[in-house]
């Protein structure tokens, strides 16, 4: 596409030549006429000289002039007069670009030299009709491609603007301050349990779907539904929160939701051992804490699922949690603790109680967590475990009360392939006294992540768990029965989805 400076020289060089044409015109009527004096002869060759170079100088001026002041030439048409040409006499040239000298010594030119320079004035004044022809193609050329242009800029404006109403359409859909999420999970695994028993599958791991509210600057919602196979589809968040950082550093939150005990990180697919044992969801509760400056604490209280006996439906469980966090920019860490007063209420030791609502006394449980990021480097570190021993008819462990606890260390690297964030971790795991809750008495986990597209991750893990020994036992709902002192080993692949 021509440059805006080829552009303005062009329409210079068509001005310059229609003043060219109007006085070449006037010559050769003039002249046709009537006989001019040798005066009106010189008149008309200098009005030509001045026209054409008083229109060099405005192109030169408005740096649209491509040609070079030495020999005057203007998009290859030379316009160049010297007295060596024979145009002008002896004594008479043309200096730099538009400045005409007569020395004062010399006679007005003779006739036949002013019909000479006349005659070849004609000559470049055919030339330039040459140059206007082209250029008046390239013109009427440009502005077709411009026209073009423009259609095509108007089309995608006029796209554009039904995507933004479509985009507004949606967002119609909710209300002001609400938000949608959710994560789809798709796993393929193969492995071998304790029993030798081999197997593989492809199920649809994880669905959950998230919707989010903020009502006012002090009170929002959240709501949460979780389908995890095989366990049916279920509420796993409802809550209603209280809080409004720029104001007080304080919150309250009461719904359905999981306690705040344990962090149970991991950049690995498969849960630690440590949320196997600890995690306690689906409680309904409340929740105070604060949260200033790198400092979080919280206290809950909850009616859970398991009781002592002869005391049904009591809010009587509990807890406590406190973390600190420091960020940089190359360097951050987090340390946690928590408390809870009835580490019966987890998932993991619910489900395995022999008599979840019979218990002689409530069994408290504790946590210390931390993690530890450099660069790309992550140290994750977390411990849970049984405050005392439940009774030997609740949970067993070797024909007496179990003291069940898990911990985990890992570590892994982030870093970038091909523009996408990859990470590699490796974790070791363990347990004790865990024989009733079907918790490995030691893990080793290796594997890795990449996102391949936005929101989009697929990541892989091979475990490799160790049983306990075959004198260890343990019961709880069911009959016991000893451990195998076998190895187990699983791998698996997920595609993740989050939105």
């Amino acid at each position: 596409m021509p440059t805006i400076k080829q552009i303005n020289n062009k329409v210079a060089i068509l001005s310059l030549l229609a003043g060219c044409l109007a006085f070449g015109t006037a010559a050769n009527s003039a002249i046709a006429d009537e006989t001019p004096s040798n005066a009106e002869m010189w008149n008309i060759v200098q009005k030509q000289q001045k026209e054409m170079m008083d229109t060099l100088k405005t192109m030169q001026n408005n740096n649209q002039m491509a040609a070079k002041q030495a020999n005057g030439e203007v998009e290859g048409v030379s316009l160049k007069i010297d007295k060596n040409a024979g145009v002008l006499p002896e004594g008479i040239s043309i200096s730099g670009v538009g400045t005409v000298h007569i020395s004062a010594n010399e006679d007005l030119p003779t006739r036949a030299q002013m019909w000479e320079a006349i005659q070849k004035q004609q000559q470049e004044i055919e030339a330039l009709k040459g140059v206007q022809t082209e250029s008046q193609n390239k013109v009427d050329s440009l502005k077709m491609q411009q026209s073009e242009n423009a259609n095509a800029l108007n089309k995608t404006k006029k796209d554009l603007d039904q995507v933004n109403q479509k985009l507004e359409s949606s967002k119609s859909l909710l209300p002001e301050g609400a938000s949608i999420g959710g994560t789809v999970e798709v796993e393929l695994s193969q492995g071998k349990d304790f029993s030798d028993t081999e197997s593989n599958d492809l199920t649809l791991a994880t669905l959950e779907l998230t919707f989010e509210t903020k009502i006012n600057n002090w009170l929002s919602t959240n709501f949460a539904l979780l389908y995890e196979d095989p366990d049916p589809i279920n509420v796993d968040t409802a809550t209603v929160t209280i809080a409004n950082s720029d104001r007080t550093p304080f919150y309250v939150t009461a719904g359905l939701a999981g306690a705040p005990f344990g962090s149970f990180e991991t950049q690995l697919l498969s849960d630690p051992l440590t949320l196997s044992l600890g995690e306690s969801g689906g409680e309904v509760l409340v929740i105070a804490g604060v949260e200033k400056q790198g400092f979080s604490g919280s206290a809950y209280i909850f009616n859970g699922d398991t009781s002592e006996t002869g005391q049904n439906d009591t809010i009587d469980q509990g807890g406590l949690s406190v973390s600190y966090s420091v960020e940089s920019e190359n360097v951050s860490f987090s340390l946690g603790a928590g408390y809870i007063n009835s580490i019966a209420d987890s998932d993991g030791i619910t489900e395995a109680l022999a008599s979840p609502n019979g218990l002689r006394d409530k069994i408290g449980g504790y946590t210390f967590n931390g993690i530890v990021a450099v660069k790309g480097l992550t140290i994750i570190g977390e411990y849970l475990g049984s405050a005392g021993t439940f009774q030997n008819s609740e949970l067993a462990w070797n024909g007496k009360g179990a003291k069940p606890s898990a911990w985990m260390l890992e570590v892994g690297y982030t870093f970038e392939v091909a523009n996408r964030e990859a990470t590699v971790a490796a974790n070791i795991q363990g347990s004790s006294q865990a024989v009733a809750l079907g918790l490995p008495k030691s893990r080793f986990a290796l594997g890795g992540s990449i996102a391949m597209l936005e929101n989009t991750t697929v990541g892989f893990e091979w475990t490799h768990d160790k049983d306990y020994s075959t004198s260890d036992t343990g019961a709880g709902n069911t009959a016991g029965s000893p451990a195998t002192d076998k190895t187990a080993d699983a791998a698996t692949m997920k595609l993740s989805v989050e939105f």
